[in-house]
């Protein structure tokens, strides 16, 4: 809500529609704030936005729009204060088109807190090139590694196809109108069954969308081998949900995260059917997810909301909650290598992917430390497959080209998808 319109956006567009009275809460609050400000009575806004980040802590949009409200109410320290802390979680803005800010320019404090928010968007991480699939308009999402043939399989929302590489070369492999996919999301190969998970929805982003598609959701699984269908189960038609991701527990139990319900599913591959393991709206966003090495917990990334761990044993759900230097909010993708949760954060500039550990309780952020960030091929990046000790994921899915209309521009503007890999462990 300062000035620039992205802030007004930031906050209030970003739990759009979502259920759920802490949500409205929240949203009625930034509301609230907006006014304030257009009132210029900032002490309210101040206000205002200090009881939503009692509902949702660190949020970046809040308190980006709370150093506004404190610089322009004359409370320079302060908002120089919030602003660090902006800065200590790597998040980068453009303080110099901010006016808001004008009354903190002359302090010899601002001046070095912009040079710090301005290196936060230098590239960060070496990364090597997996394979490019030849086709701009792809706009790839899920990845999976079968670790028996070395193959890697990539879904394309808009081309509503899967492909498979090994080696840099690129194949078809399902699609279309075989076996009635729709646009494929989180997927994952289980090797041992030989079997690729797909989850799968109807959007209207992918290509020759009818009505009858949009509101479907559901999960169908390929031979890994033959590409022929094996099993699909759908969601009930006209249920509010949309099924994103998706994670394989060692018991073989198949988890899915639900991002327009806000809960998540537990699928039983031998009945065919769903359990939810939430009360509906129990999440905002619901999106990568992953089972811990035990077993016993699943990790879930709320992207409006941060990270959560449910017990599976009784399905409580906790907050994950995170140290001073780092925040979880934006969080797409989220894979587990050994005992590190490996988080890709497209909610927020620059993008990055995360190395997370957690303390003993698996409650808490004991450390993290940032595996890659702001790299140029980065744009969107979405979900990664851990394939030994490196991260392979989508660099660039290019999300952010559709247009109000859900259309993408002319394919020349448009890039190749490109799989990039990322170290683990150092090289």
């Amino acid at each position: 809500m300062c000035r620039s319109a992205a802030r007004v956006l930031s906050i209030l567009l970003l739990l759009a529609f979502v259920p759920g009275r802490a949500a409205q809460d929240f949203r009625e609050l930034g509301t609230q704030a907006a006014e304030a400000y257009r009132a210029g009575d900032f002490s309210r806004m101040q206000q205002r936005l200090e009881s939503a980040l009692q509902l949702r802590p660190g949020h970046p949009a809040t308190r980006y729009n709370l150093a506004c409200a404190q610089a322009m109410a004359g409370k320079t320290a302060a908002a120089v204060a919030t602003l660090g802390s902006l800065a200590g979680q790597g998040l980068y803005y453009d303080l110099a088109a901010e006016n808001d800010f004008n009354p903190l320019r002359a302090l010899p404090s601002f001046a070095a807190l912009q040079n710090r928010i301005v290196r936060n968007r230098e590239p960060v991480g070496r990364v090597r090139r997996v394979f490019m699939v030849p086709n701009t308009t792809f706009i790839a999402e899920g990845i999976a590694f079968d670790r028996d043939t070395g193959s890697y399989f990539l879904g394309g929302v808009h081309a509503r196809a899967i492909v498979r590489a090994k080696q840099g070369e690129v194949r078809p492999f399902a699609g279309g109108a075989v076996g009635g996919l729709l646009a494929p999301f989180g997927m994952l190969a289980d090797s041992r069954r030989r079997l690729l998970w797909v989850v799968h929805a109807g959007v209207e982003e992918m290509t020759g969308a009818s009505a009858a598609d949009l509101g479907r959701s559901g999960l169908i699984a390929f031979d890994l081998d033959t590409g022929q269908v094996r099993q699909r189960a759908l969601l009930p038609e006209g249920s509010a949900h949309q099924l994103g991701d998706l994670a394989l527990a060692p018991d073989g139990k198949i988890y899915l995260s639900d991002a327009k319900g806000g809960s998540v599913f537990r699928f039983d591959s031998t009945r065919g059917t769903f359990e939810s393991l939430l009360a509906p709206d129990s999440l905002v966003s619901a999106q990568g997810l992953v089972v811990s090495r035990d077993g016993g917990t699943l990790y879930v990334a709320d992207y409006a909301r941060g990270l959560f761990a449910i017990d599976l044993e009784t399905s409580v759900l906790a907050q994950v909650l995170p140290s001073d230097d780092v925040h979880l909010f934006g969080i797409d993708g989220l894979s587990r290598h050994d005992d590190e949760l490996i988080a890709i954060q497209n909610g927020y500039r620059p993008h990055r992917i995360l190395g997370i550990r957690l303390d003993k309780t698996g409650r808490r952020v004991a450390k993290s430390r940032v595996l890659a960030a702001a790299l140029p091929e980065f744009e969107q990046p979405t979900l990664g497959v851990v394939v030994g000790d490196g991260l392979s994921f989508v660099a660039n899915s290019q999300w952010n080209r559709f247009d109000q209309h859900h259309q993408l521009p002319d394919r020349a503007t448009m890039k190749n998808p490109l799989v990039l890999r990322v170290s683990l462990v150092g090289e």
